[in-house]
């Protein structure tokens, strides 16, 4: 299960970095496509994860809006699960309804965050399953 989760955290790391989203909130937020790359790698340590610039949290608002998963704090699950579901991720599903309450913060870069975290954190979970 371990390696299985692994390739599923590297192939949504590719699909984001390979995808229009990326390129448009890299251009939004003012991060070249290296700084993008390393954050979403260190992203995946824990210790890290909870130490992120500002503009990398709002980096990860913005993929989260374009991909409408969020608008804002609102998470959009429903259009959540079907973009996964379309970028081949559908094992994501049950994820993203467990984090459904995860969208709070003391404004939108948090929110955003604290939901890829989430993500991230059950994802890490499915791996010692």
């Amino acid at each position: 299960m371990k390696t299985f989760v692994i390739a599923l955290i590297v192939l949504m790391i590719q699909e984001i970095i390979a995808g229009p989203e990326d390129v448009i909130c890299r251009q939004k937020i003012g991060i070249t496509f290296e700084e993008s790359s390393d954050f979403l790698q260190r992203a995946k340590i824990p210790e890290i994860r909870d130490q992120m610039d500002q503009k990398y949290k709002c980096f990860v608002l913005c993929l989260m809006e374009e991909m409408n998963i969020l608008d804002g704090c609102s998470y959009q699950l429903e259009l959540g699960k079907q973009r996964v579901s379309e970028m081949g991720l559908a094992k994501l599903i049950p994820i993203l309804d467990s984090c459904k309450d995860s969208s709070v913060g003391s404004e939108p870069c948090d929110c955003g965050y604290n939901v890829f975290k989430c993500v991230l954190d059950g994802m890490m979970a499915m791996e010692e399953q």
